[in-house]
């Protein structure tokens, strides 16, 4: 949110409310002022002045302050501005004389009048250039567009393999051959914002909106308002039980077991209620993702949410996928890529060559291959030998520049489908290099634990280029062996081990692998 204000002058006291984003996202931009006077508020989000004199007489700022100088008895909190504002492609760069030794009989210094001879200004335009539409792993080509500033905001593949996609601007298309062409199919349907897509046998589609959950049982041929008309509806996942769940922003999470005729509000366990993602893995457990409270997880059978530790990596959660491996991957909103490999009980951050920190799409396809997209820097790529050994770097996917919004993944064509603020389509091939993650290793290697620190257990890999008889074994800071995971024979490849330090205390171990004239040594820390 960004909440520009002009004049040259500001007193702001009384009440302040946001609702709808956190207060990690909002920015009051003083255009013009030179001085600020501020007493009696909370002031819920960050303060763009930079050439303004700020008087914080009282009250407290939940939210970062950037001015010239600011002094007074108000208090800061530490509440850091993380919203993602897209940079105007015209940028003014403004040169003032603000102070004169002799009289200026024609100009004052530093009143900004742009008809006096002391100010001037020069308009840079940047233009985006997208030169990485093809690379060894992809080949992009703008194969449709759905309209004019229709922004994208999802695509799913429907029940009979063909594309849909939901837009800022209101509208639900089709296309039945793979993105080239375009039907509206939801002209009567009344909203703006078209968040979320998801489809259920016998034609069934459900639509998340600002306006609640539509509906059609027809294929969408005709739609109808199934629910929740006054929510703001982020996300929809079908459980396995037919049952269908719905993320509300800033009132959590409903279902439905009647196809939309009643929904239950389910909000036990939740810790935040700015719902913006789901995801399942294989066994109908379900993934939540809010934006401030972190992931919680749904189990079978379970009453209510359990709520993991993504925390101390990241609160704020945009998009959700599970492989599948089981594997969580989180695309966050301002912390780049988040993952956990055992279920959501320990996190860690996969940033080594993902230089987006705003993740708005996050996918897989069946080699388990991890697609990620951001805001104008295009798309990128975990391959899933990657993902396995938790080793080495993203790679560029391509379409760098580009403002991508949605992703979707094919993996019965093989292909990756990329949605943009402008509403054009996009389409590459997963290039059968990228797929094939069944290349023996060609040297032994021992990798790093992950997580690390780890609380209780972690995860040991190692790469055999032949067989052998393979020793490892955890020691302690004195050098004692206390564990063995392995001591036997292993076939030529990857391996891992799980090492569970729940009846060991908190410190520095060390994990060492010998296999033949091959030895390697490394560290890890138990953190209780």
């Amino acid at each position: 949110v960004l909440v520009n204000i002009y004049g040259d002058n500001a007193f702001w006291n009384g009440g302040l409310n946001v609702y709808g984003t956190p207060y990690t996202n909002v920015l009051y931009n003083f255009v013009e002022a030179d001085s600020i006077t501020i007493s009696n508020i909370d002031v819920r989000g960050s303060i763009l002045a930079p050439r303004t004199s700020v008087n914080f007489i009282s009250g407290v700022q939940n939210g970062q302050m950037i001015a010239k100088n600011a002094y007074g008895t108000g208090q800061y909190n530490n509440v850091l501005f993380r919203g993602n504002i897209p940079v105007d492609t015209t940028i003014v760069n403004v040169a003032e004389v603000v102070g004169v030794v002799q009289n200026d009989p024609d100009s004052e210094p530093g009143n900004h009048l742009v008809g006096e001879d002391d100010i001037a200004s020069v308009s840079i335009v940047i233009d985006k250039e997208i030169n990485s539409t093809s690379g060894t792993n992809y080949n992009w080509q703008q194969v449709s567009t759905v309209g004019f500033n229709q922004i994208i905001l999802s695509i799913i593949t429907d029940q009979n393999g063909d594309l849909l996609a939901g837009t800022f601007g209101g509208g639900i298309y089709r296309s039945t051959n793979g993105g080239t062409d375009w039907t509206l199919i939801n002209s009567n349907m009344l909203s703006v914002y078209i968040w979320n897509l998801i489809t259920a046998p016998g034609g069934k589609i459900y639509a998340g909106t600002e306006r609640g959950i539509y509906a059609s049982t027809d294929n969408g041929n005709t739609w109808f308002l199934a629910g929740l008309s006054d929510g703001d509806v982020r996300a929809l996942i079908l459980d396995n039980s037919g049952r269908i769940f719905a993320g509300v922003w800033g009132r959590g999470v409903y279902y439905t077991d009647d196809q939309g005729a009643s929904w239950t509000e389910f909000n036990t366990g939740l810790t935040d209620l700015a719902v913006h993602a789901f995801a399942k893995n294989s066994t109908g457990d379900i993934y939540v993702g809010t934006m401030g409270g972190g992931v919680h997880k749904l189990t079978l059978n379970s009453g209510g949410w359990f709520h993991l530790n993504s925390n101390p990596v990241s609160r704020f959660i945009w998009s959700l996928t599970v492989n599948g491996n089981g594997d969580v991957f989180a695309g966050t909103y301002g912390d780049g890529v988040i993952r956990s490999g055992d279920g959501g009980a320990t996190w860690e951050r996969i940033s080594s060559g993902l230089t987006a920190a705003h993740i708005y799409a996050i996918g897989h396809d069946d080699n388990n291959n991890i697609f990620a997209s951001a805001w104008g820097g295009g798309v990128y790529m975990l391959p899933s030998t990657v993902v396995s050994r938790f080793t080495g770097n993203w790679m560029n996917f391509g379409l760098t520049g580009k403002n991508i919004s949605s992703i979707a993944v094919n993996s019965s064509t093989d292909q990756v489908i990329a949605g943009t603020e402008s509403g054009d389509i996009y389409k590459t091939d997963i290039v059968n290099s990228v797929k094939d993650n069944s290349t023996l290793p060609t040297e032994f290697k021992l990798y790093q634990n992950y997580p690390n620190p780890f609380n209780p257990a972690t995860v040991i890999e190692f790469a055999l280029p032949s067989a052998q008889n393979v020793k490892l074994s955890v020691y302690n800071i004195l050098g004692q062996e206390v564990k063995v995971l392995n001591d036997g024979p292993l076939t030529a490849g990857y391996h891992k081990f799980s090492f569970d330090g729940k009846n060991f205390a908190s410190g520095v171990y060390f994990y060492r692998m010998t296999a033949g004239k091959f030895s390697e040594v490394k560290k890890m820390v138990l953190t209780k």
